[in-house]
């Protein structure tokens, strides 16, 4: 118990603000959409839908680029990752991940980048020591100073792990 560095990374502000932009962007599409059904002065405000046009544009681009929460957290004996889409729709194993794991499994990691994306690639190894499962986890939208702490502590995991005996299972 020498190395107590704990670390907790989210991109929760970030996270909200843009779920908060959805719901706004949503409310602007109805609202627009609403308007445009009136008689008057108010319905020439909505009669291209400008306004519907642009909130969708800005939803396309949010879900192409796929902006999700991320939350690490290296505290005690236990890692917890969760990830979480910005879409309300779904709760399917894509959109929201969770993983609880001790950190003697983390044989290996890597981080991926790829075009706009990066990605957490772990490794884990099961109780036998026999073969590794494979975790990839969304890590676009943290900022670069949180992806060095991601790093460093998962390199202080694997490196630790590597020098920790391996267990006998002979019976």
């Amino acid at each position: 118990m020498s190395d107590l560095r704990f670390i907790q990374v989210d991109n929760r502000k970030t996270f909200t603000f843009l779920r908060y932009t959805v719901i706004v962007m949503l409310a602007l599409i109805i609202a627009d959409l609403l308007l445009g059904q009136l008689d008057g002065s108010i319905a020439k405000f909505t009669e291209g839908h400008w306004i519907a046009i642009f909130a969708f544009v800005v939803l396309v681009f949010f879900a192409f680029i796929r902006v999700n929460y991320f939350h690490y957290d290296d505290s005690y004996e236990i890692l917890q990752i969760k990830s979480k889409s910005l879409w309300f729709i779904g709760g399917g194993a894509d959109l929201n991940k969770r993983y609880d794991f001790p950190k003697r499994k983390v044989v290996d990691f890597e981080v991926k980048n790829r075009l706009i994306y990066r990605t957490l690639v772990l490794h884990l190894e099961n109780y036998a020591s026999e073969s590794k499962k494979v975790r990839t986890i969304d890590m676009t939208f943290i900022p670069k100073k949180d992806v060095t702490k991601v790093v460093s502590s998962l390199k202080r995991i694997t490196d630790r792990n590597r020098t920790l005996p391996k267990p006998d299972l002979a019976l």
